[in-house]
């Protein structure tokens, strides 16, 4: 005989809301003597909401045993399941699990969503998908198997992938990550200037491209006899649209770099100078037809640009 603590009457069928106590060998399918551990098994497979408190160095819960580990895959159960019954476990790591969900094969919506106010902050769908709201910091390596790594958003909104000084973009000819050395890289070299290495920066190396596209820049305007470039293919015109102008000293240069002149108006002329400022070149270049050019490289040892060629196409 048990009794009913909540009518604090003998009854034999498990009361609404009331407690039945009666050796643990004893069940839910014996009424009359319903135990305590088959009441617990019984209260937690309920819907429950749990409403206790936090408090300093004492969490609303707490699953404080040992971790099992050291089982096979499919006894190494993780610390906290949550798996549905009936569903295939048996990946699980030899090692041990602290957390682990485990979906059913037809289930296709999150396997977790954690969000902030109703704002998606992390999202892991059941294909596998992360999506993740802030920004992922990460001291150790990622890597991306047969899949891309792709920087989505709406025209003109800011974002991509950014890279802080010193670090490298490589690749070896290994399939995996760590299965042989870097042979080939591009890294930042300087304010604006991307290179190309075997894998450590200052080792340059070849680019291969089927053509290489250099748009013109801008318009330069002497001013003092210098100009300053930007990129490698400009227009220069005269200080103030003078009909005549020297151009002696081109800053902007950076060893190896190229740049491709030509005259801004038909009717004013420029005048490259040999032997002056920082250009060394064949002889003076007039530059007084929009289809006149001169190509020059910048020699950082010299500190000078060099000639290349020049073409007075214009009638």
């Amino acid at each position: 005989m048990a009794f009913d603590l909540k009518s604090a009457t003998p009854d034999t069928t498990f009361p609404s809301g009331g407690f039945l106590f009666g050796a643990d060998s004893q069940s839910a399918s014996n009424p009359s003597a319903y135990s305590d551990t088959a009441y617990r098994d019984y209260l937690v497979g309920l819907a429950n909401t749990w409403t206790a408190n936090g408090a300093a160095s004492t969490p609303s819960q707490l699953l404080n045993g040992t971790w099992f580990t050291g089982g096979s895959a499919t006894t190494t159960k993780p610390q906290f399941l949550i798996e549905p019954s009936g569903t295939t476990s048996n990946n699980w790591s030899t090692s041990g699990t602290g957390l682990g969900i485990n979906a059913g094969g037809s289930f296709s919506g999150n396997l977790l969503d954690i969000q902030l106010s109703a704002s998606l902050r992390l999202l892991l769908t059941s294909a596998g998908a992360l999506t993740i709201a802030g920004s992922y910091i990460t001291n150790n390596n990622m890597e991306v198997g047969n899949g891309w790594w792709q920087a989505n958003g709406a025209a003109g909104a800011s974002g991509g992938v950014f890279f802080g000084s010193g670090h490298l973009i490589t690749w070896g000819s290994a399939a995996t990550f760590g299965g042989g050395a870097a042979d080939s890289g591009i890294s930042r070299s300087g304010a604006g200037i991307i290179e190309v290495n075997n894998g450590t920066a200052g080792t340059f190396r070849d680019l291969k491209s089927r053509s290489l596209i250099t748009p013109m820049t801008s318009e330069l305007t002497i001013a003092t006899g210098v100009i300053t470039v930007t990129g490698s293919y400009h227009n220069v015109d005269t200080e103030a649209d003078a009909a005549s102008d020297d151009l002696d000293t081109i800053n902007g240069g950076v060893d190896g770099m190229e740049v491709v002149l030509r005259a801004n108006n038909d009717g004013r002329t420029v005048v490259v100078k040999d032997a002056t400022g920082n250009l060394q070149i064949a002889g003076d270049m007039t530059l007084d037809n929009t289809q006149d050019t001169i190509t020059l490289i910048y020699d950082g040892t010299l500190t000078a640009w060099l000639e290349k060629g020049r073409a007075a196409s214009g009638a």
